[in-house]
């Protein structure tokens, strides 16, 4: 998503960009020779480095704080809290010792509620007791506190929520970038059934500067795109790619009994398990969600599903992940 933002931050004429990142971090390979972008080495956790991240802005200032820690699990996951939560606490609190004129935050569907039918609208507000796993209920936690922020202490701050990102400019690969990749290289023998909102990451970055100038102080906005079943999906992926789709599918059952072996497996071998239960419970759920006020608001204008898979495959053929 970071470069994604930041490629659209160009593009829309900005020549002034600060970019919070780890020490040696292989995602800002590229920024360097640019005289447009000035790296900060730190961390969300370090309110130090947050101090000096920050110290150069005035009243012609924005912030995007996009940064956080994404996590399949349900339970047990101290770290994505402490980043997700403790970290938006942090940068809350040193924004409002600057007179930035907005702050975006990066929030997530998954801090909203998930049920089985109906339509989920942006919210007003967030309540982790309803969210499933502890990326939901932590980006929860820290959206509520950015919206107490913006109600008590006045800060300029917009929320948005993105659904699951598929798009170029991803060197980390993403969870549905790096189920196109396997799929290109095939290795993906069988589908689950249900779904999910799949959203083009390049859409996402647009909107996300756009509500730098756009939007609503202290409201939220659902930047989704399209709703499509596992298996619908891959069809696309299958027509773009020239391949055949799998026809194997798995239903939920076994599944459900094979997750917390391969949650396990991940853990121990320190990878992103290849499934997980809090992912099925998202792929059976699979609500509808309405991003008309994005749309109208913040100029949000998904594209077409087909065209992203083009785009994302092109891009691993030019990074040399895909021959």
């Amino acid at each position: 998503m970071g470069h994604n933002i930041v490629k659209e931050l160009l593009e829309q004429g900005e020549t002034e960009i600060y970019g919070l990142a780890f020490p040696n971090d292989p995602g800002v390979q590229g920024y360097q020779d640019n005289p447009c972008i000035h790296i900060v080495e730190g961390s969300l956790t370090d309110e130090e480095s947050l101090r000096r991240f920050m110290a150069e802005a005035d009243e012609d200032s924005y912030l995007i704080h996009a940064a956080g820690k994404v996590s399949v699990y349900r339970y047990a996951d101290k770290a994505t809290m402490e980043v997700n939560l403790q970290g938006t606490k942090n940068i809350v609190e040193e924004a409002l010792r600057h007179p930035f004129r907005r702050f975006v935050y990066v929030s997530s569907v998954d801090a909203l509620p998930q049920s089985k039918g109906g339509v989920v609208i942006d919210p007003s507000s967030f309540d982790p007791k309803r969210c499933l796993g502890v990326y939901g209920k932590s980006k929860a936690l820290a959206g509520q506190y950015v919206l107490n922020a913006c109600k008590e202490k006045g800060l300029p701050a917009v929320v948005v929520c993105p659904s699951a990102l598929l798009g170029p400019n991803d060197p980390f690969c993403a969870p549905l970038n790096d189920a196109l990749l396997r799929f290109c290289k095939g290795k993906i023998p069988a589908l689950t059934p249900g779904g999910y909102d799949i959203a083009d990451s390049r859409d996402v970055a647009k909107a996300i500067v756009n509500a730098l100038h756009q939007g609503n102080v202290g409201e939220c906005y659902l930047l989704t795109g399209t709703r499509l079943s596992v298996k619908e999906l891959f069809g696309h992926f299958a027509t773009v790619a020239q391949k055949k789709t799998p026809r194997l599918i798995v239903s939920f059952f076994p599944l459900y009994i094979a997750a917390p072996f391969s949650e396990l497996l991940a853990r121990i071998q320190k990878k992103r398990p290849l499934l997980s239960v809090l992912a099925l419970h998202c792929l059976r759920l699979n609500p509808t969600y309405d991003s008309s006020k994005a749309k109208k608001d913040l100029g949000f204008s998904p594209r077409e599903i087909d065209q992203t898979i083009a785009d994302t495959i092109a891009y691993f053929q030019k990074t040399g992940r895909l021959s």
